[in-house]
C-alpha cells in the first residue's frame, strides 16, 4: 500500500505545536514600568524603548494635564511640561526628541475644545501653530515636529482632517467613511491608517497624502483604544471602551493588521479604555487608561520574536501533542465581506469580470453616458463605454481589465464588444440577441448562455473569438443565471425558469457539448445575483445576493463540486449586481435598491490552521 508521501510528494511533519498562522499570532504583552502619574485620554509617540507621553486627565485633575513623562524602556521619567494642559486625545505624532500636540479640550466633563497647537523638540514644548478647527477627541499621527496631521474632532462628530508642515495647519481631504472621533491610528501623513472610533465603530481609513481608501473593518468595534504602528499597512489596535458588546465596557483585547486583513491575538493584563500608545507592529507599547477602578500607572509592552514559524500555504503537519492532523490554507469557512470603495454612479444591473483588484463593470440601467468603469482594489475610475449603449443592461461578459468581452443585454440586445484595455469596439453579434445571460471564459473562448430573448431561454452560444457559434441547450429555459468556467466546463446555477417569479435551485455542468444536472441543488434559491469562481473548470463557485421573488437576500454560499455551502453574508441584500473574482477573492459591487447603488463589498479568505478529521 502507498503511503502518504509517496502519493503527495513529501513527508508529513511531525510537530509537538503548531507553527503560527502569521508572526504575529507569536506576539505576547509582558509588564512595563509605570508612569509617574495615572493618567487617560493623552497622546503616545515614539518607540517601546523610547517612548513618550504627554496630557490626559484623570480624577485628581478633571479639567486636563500638561504633564510629560518619557521611557527608557524600563521607567518613566518627568520632563517639562505642556504650555496648556489639555486631555480628550487620542494617537500620537512624533518621537521622543521630535513630536506635535494639537487639539483636546480643557476643564471639567467633555471640556471646551482647543486650537493650540505646541511642539517638542526633546527638551521642551513650544507654542507653535493653531489648528483651522478647535476639536476635543482629535487622533494624531506623524512622524515629528515638522510633518504630522489630526483627524476627526467633536463636538459634532466631523471627519475634519488637518495636516502639520512644521509652521502652519492646513486643512485636507475629508476622511470617507462614518464621523467619528478618539480612533486609532498608525503611520505617517503620507502613509497613514485611521481605525476604529466614538461612535462605536470597526471601519478602517488608509491615507496616502492625499486621498482616502476604505480599509478591511476590525473584528471588534471600540473607542478610546491604544495603538500603534508605523504604515498605512500595518497596525495595533489594544483596549478600549465596547458598550454593549460581548467584551464589555472596558476591553482587554488586542488585533493586529497586516496590511491585509485585522486578526485577534494575545489579550493586556489589564483590562482598560483610552490608553495611549506607541511603537510598531512588532514592538508597541500600551500606557495607562481607565477602568471602573479609576485610571492606572501600568503600561504593557507588546512583542513579536524575531523568529517566528509561520505555516506555509499547503503545509500539513501531526500535532504529537494533541493527536491530530492539521493543515495550513485557505478553508472557505474562514471567508467574510468587507466593505469596498463605493462606485460614483448608481449600477443597476451591471456586468461585471476581472478580479478583486482588477475589475470592470460595463453596461447597467442608468445615465444617459455610456460609462464603464475599473476597479484597481482602491478605487473605481470611470473609462470609456460600451459603442452599443446606453440603455443596455444585464448583459454577458467576461475577461480582464485589458481583455474583455461583453454581449447582448437588455433589451434583447445582440451585440458584442471588445475591450483591450482602452477601448470598446464592436465584434461579430450574437446569434440570438437576449438579456440576463449566464457568461464565463476569456476574450478568446467565452460562452453564453440562457436568457430572455424574448421568453425564457436556454440556449448556448460559444465565442472562438471571431465569431459565435450554437452549442448544446441548458435543458430548461432560464435567466438570471449564475455562472463560471470555460468552454469546455463551465457551471450555471439557480436563476428564474418562468414568470411569475419561477425559481430553480439546479446546478448544471457543461463539458463543451451537453449540460447536465450537477445534482448539487443551492440553498437559496433566486436569480440576478453575484457569482464568481474560475473560468477555467466547473468544479467551483461562489454565490452572493440575489432577487429571492419576493425580496432580496444577504446570503452567500460555495460549491466544492459536489454541494453547495452557506457561508458568511454580504452586508447589503442586493439583486442585479456586478461581481469579479474567485472564490477566496471576490467583489460585488452595485445593483439595486433602491434603485440602484455603487457599495462594493470584498470576499477575502485568510489562510487559516485547520484539524482533519477522518471520515
Amino acid at each position: 500500500m502507498a503511503d502518504y508521501s509517496t502519493i503527495k510528494g513529501f513527508t508529513v511533519q511531525t510537530l509537538s505545536s503548531d507553527p503560527y498562522a502569521t508572526a504575529e499570532g507569536a506576539g505576547t504583552w509582558a509588564s512595563g514600568g509605570n508612569t509617574n502619574l495615572a493618567r487617560r485620554s493623552g497622546v503616545g509617540m515614539g518607540t517601546q524603548t523610547a517612548g513618550m507621553i504627554a496630557g490626559g486627565e484623570s480624577t485628581p485633575a478633571p479639567s486636563g494635564y500638561a504633564e510629560t513623562e518619557t521611557y527608557d524602556g524600563t521607567s518613566w521619567t518627568e520632563v517639562n511640561n505642556l504650555n496648556h494642559a489639555r486631555k480628550f486625545l487620542s494617537g500620537g505624532a512624533g518621537t521622543s526628541s521630535s513630536g506635535v500636540i494639537a487639539g483636546g479640550s480643557v476643564g471639567p466633563g467633555a471640556g471646551t475644545p482647543m486650537d493650540y497647537g505646541e511642539t517638542w523638540d526633546g527638551t521642551s514644548w513650544t507654542e507653535e501653530g493653531t489648528l483651522n478647527t478647535a476639536g476635543r477627541g482629535v487622533t494624531l499621527a506623524g512622524a515629528s515636529s515638522t510633518s504630522a496631521m489630526v483627524a476627526g474632532r467633536a463636538p459634532g462628530t466631523a471627519n475634519l482632517v488637518e495636516e502639520w508642515n512644521g509652521s502652519t495647519w492646513t486643512e485636507v481631504n475629508d476622511m470617507i467613511g462614518t464621523a467619528r472621533y478618539s480612533m486609532g491610528r498608525s503611520g505617517t501623513v503620507t502613509s497613514a491608517l485611521f481605525f476604529t472610533g466614538d461612535p462605536l465603530s470597526k471601519e478602517s481609513e488608509s491615507y496616502d497624502g492625499t486621498s482616502w481608501t476604505t480599509a478591511p473593518t476590525t473584528n471588534y468595534g471600540a473607542y478610546g483604544a491604544g495603538s500603534a504602528g508605523a504604515n498605512s499597512s500595518q497596525g495595533v489596535l489594544f483596549g478600549g471602551s465596547m458598550p454593549g458588546s460581548p467584551e464589555g465596557q472596558y476591553a482587554n483585547t488586542t488585533e493586529t493588521y497586516d496590511g491585509t486583513a485585522w486578526a485577534i491575538q494575545a489579550d493586556m493584563a489589564l483590562t482598560v479604555a483610552d490608553r495611549m500608545g506607541c511603537g510598531t507592529l512588532t514592538s508597541a507599547l500600551a500606557i495607562g487608561g481607565y477602568d471602573a477602578g479609576g485610571n492606572t500607572l501600568g503600561s504593557e509592552e507588546w512583542s513579536v520574536p524575531s523568529t517566528v514559524t509561520v505555516a506555509q500555504e499547503g503545509q500539513v503537519w501531526y500535532n504529537s501533542s494533541s493527536e491530530v492532523l492539521k493543515g495550513f490554507g485557505q478553508f472557505i469557512s474562514s471567508g467574510a465581506w468587507a466593505s469596498g470603495a463605493g462606485m460614483s454612479s448608481y449600477a443597476n444591473g451591471i456586468r461585471g469580470f476581472g478580479t478583486q483588484t482588477a475589475a470592470i463593470g460595463v453596461g447597467f440601467y442608468g445615465p444617459s453616458t455610456p460609462l464603464s468603469f475599473t476597479y484597481d482594489g482602491t478605487a473605481w475610475s470611470s473609462i470609456n463605454g460600451l459603442v452599443n449603449a446606453p440603455g443596455r443592461y444585464y448583459p454577458g461578459g467576461t475577461g480582464t481589465t485589458t481583455a474583455g468581452i461583453c454581449f447582448g443585454g437588455e433589451p434583447g440586445k445582440n451585440n458584442s464588444e471588445e475591450w483591450d484595455g482602452t477601448c470598446w469596439s464592436e465584434e461579430n453579434n450574437l446569434l440570438t440577441g437576449r438579456t440576463f445571460i449566464t457568461s464565463g471564459g476569456t476574450q478568446t473562448a467565452a460562452f453564453g448562455a440562457g436568457g430572455y430573448a424574448p421568453g425564457f431561454t436556454g440556449k448556448t452560444e460559444l465565442w472562438n473569438g471571431t465569431s459565435w457559434s450554437e452549442s448544446g441547450d441548458i435543458p430548461v429555459g432560464v435567466q438570471g443565471a449564475g455562472g463560471n468556467g470555460s468552454t469546455t466546463a463551465a457551471l450555471a446555477y439557480s436563476g428564474l425558469t418562468a414568470n411569475p417569479a419561477t425559481k430553480t435551485a439546479i446546478t448544471y455542468t457543461f463539458d463543451g457539448t451537453t449540460w447536465s444536472d450537477a445534482n448539487a441543488d443551492v440553498n437559496t434559491t433566486c436569480s440576478m445575483f453575484g457569482s464568481s469562481g474560475p473560468q477555467t473548470g466547473n468544479t467551483a463557485a461562489l454565490k452572493f445576493g440575489g432577487e429571492t421573488h419576493p425580496g432580496k437576500t444577504v446570503n452567500t454560499e460555495f460549491y466544492d463540486g459536489s454541494t453547495w455551502t452557506e457561508v458568511a453574508n454580504i452586508a447589503n441584500a442586493r439583486r442585479s449586481v456586478g461581481n469579479a473574482g474567485s472564490t477566496t477573492s471576490a467583489l460585488f459591487f452595485g445593483g439595486e435598491p433602491p434603485s440602484g447603488n455603487g457599495l462594493t463589498e470584498e470576499w477575502s479568505v485568510p489562510p487559516a490552521i485547520k484539524t482533519f478529521t477522518a471520515t
